[in-house]
């Protein structure tokens, strides 16, 4: 299978992505001072 510019381009955005929802959630959780437990968070 050959990965082409587009591929890696894609694959950084949609990381990017991810991560940028990842920071949102820490920064929220900062400013309230609470832990927001999402339902995949609660295994065990």
């Amino acid at each position: 299978m050959r990965v082409t510019n587009k591929t890696i381009f894609n694959g950084m955005v949609s990381n990017t992505q991810k991560n940028l929802e990842r920071l949102k959630r820490a920064q929220e959780q900062i400013a309230s001072g609470n832990r927001v437990l999402q339902p995949r968070s609660m295994t065990g």
